[in-house]
């Protein structure tokens, strides 16, 4: 209440802002200043050395040697748990906890799958088409059970991750390119020219992009962590615009290849007659070189940005910073290492670029700090060991 009202209102004006003068003349308390919460950010560290994991690499060649192969999911196992426990999280590490004996069963299951495609092509044409088109049927369920297995067998802090992915959002995200995929079967069996079976391809590489935000949408989407579930907003421009940057740099690279090989064609043609014959094979190996350092690394580094930064876990936030050209460099440098020593530098150079991508990753607790913040254990789904064994076999992993 105002103890007096003066008839001159400038005599507020000549006051101090302040209690007194909120007293005298009754105005209302001055409203509180906005405070901006600040977030904290955190960045993933990764520990692990290269001379480190090659005594694990050089283990797990010999024993696959030694097994003919069967040792592949005890090495599998070891490989992830490996990487996901020198990858930590506010001094926390991760965990993998898969077991070897389920993985193993879910390949011999690929197995027999593929041998029932083989026979049933050598059989009767029509006969593998059909199984064919079933695989490509099953495919999305397959590997969204694959990842599934990845995120139940992954930890931290104790508290495991899952995903729960609906069966009918897995099929609104592929059918698409389930549609053109089996309408290149029914071509090929119907023996139509070949200007429809390159239609087809073209439609298909035109609608990957969008599939693939789909299914990035579905992991991210409906992934979870103890009671925190992940939220993701779609972007599926930033996906056709990371394709298509990665399409220009490709045909580039396919472009300077295509001199390098004619003119060292001309050069070394005088005194090797057979480079010629092989420059066909020269050129396909580096373009698949081109490939592996140029398209893969741009497309990885443009994608970690689209994906983490409409990722959102309740109060935290993601960032990715993994730079396209630094990593295309890095790529290129590590695979001309491998190759100089014939493969041995293979396990230094995977440490190298998985620390730089997981390193590039910030987490960051927009409200409190990320250390308060708890979660309740969820249910752990550790399903999916034949999806597993089918992502192996088809080389296929969308990954995080």
């Amino acid at each position: 209440m105002a103890i007096f009202k003066p008839a001159d209102s400038s005599l507020a004006k000549e006051l101090e802002d302040g209690p007194l003068r909120r007293e005298l003349y009754g105005e209302p308390p001055a409203p509180a200043p906005e405070v901006e919460p600040k977030g904290e950010e955190t960045r993933l560290v990764f520990t692990g050395t290269g001379s480190e994991y090659f005594r694990i690499w050089v283990t797990h060649l010999l024993l696959n040697l030694l097994t003919l192969g069967l040792y592949s999911p005890w090495a599998k196992v070891r490989k992830a748990r490996w990487f996901a426990q020198h990858t930590r999280l506010l001094d926390a590490p991760f965990d993998f906890h898969a077991d070897p004996k389920r993985i193993l069963l879910g390949r011999l299951a690929v197995l027999a799958l593929l041998i029932g495609f083989l026979g049933a092509t050598l059989a009767a044409p029509l006969a593998g088409a059909f199984v064919l088109g079933l695989v490509y049927l099953a495919a999305p369920l397959l590997l969204i059970s694959a990842q599934r297995f990845r995120f139940a067998n992954t930890s931290w802090r104790g508290l495991r991750f899952r995903l729960s992915a609906p069966t009918k959002e897995i099929y609104r995200a592929s059918w698409p390119l389930l549609v053109l995929l089996l309408a290149g079967i029914a071509l090929d069996q119907a023996e139509a020219t070949r200007g429809f079976a390159l239609l087809t391809s073209f439609v298909a590489s035109l609608v990957w992009p969008w599939t693939h935000a789909q299914f990035k949408g579905l992991q991210h989407g409906y992934a979870a962590y103890g009671n925190w579930r992940f939220d993701y907003r779609n972007d599926v421009r930033g996906f056709y615009g990371a394709y298509l940057g990665a399409a220009v740099f490709l045909l580039l690279g396919f472009l300077i290849v295509a001199v390098a090989v004619s003119v060292l064609g001309l050069v070394a043609g005088a005194w090797l007659p057979q480079f010629s014959a092989d420059a066909s094979l020269v050129y396909g190996l580096c373009s698949a070189l081109t490939v592996y350092v140029v398209f893969v690394p741009y497309v990885a580094a443009k994608l970690q940005q689209v994906v983490w930064q409409n990722t959102q876990c309740g109060e935290i936030v993601f960032r990715g910073e993994l730079q396209a050209k630094k990593f295309i460099g890095l790529a290129a440098g590590q695979m001309l290492l491998t190759l100089l020593t014939c493969g041995l530098y293979w396990p230094f150079a995977l440490v190298r670029i998985s620390r730089y991508r997981i390193e590039s990753l910030v987490v960051i607790s927009t409200e409190r700090p990320l250390e308060s913040l708890a979660a309740s254990a969820g249910a752990a789904n550790t399903t999916g060991v034949f999806g597993e064994g089918w992502v192996d076999a088809a080389n296929l992993d969308l990954g995080w």
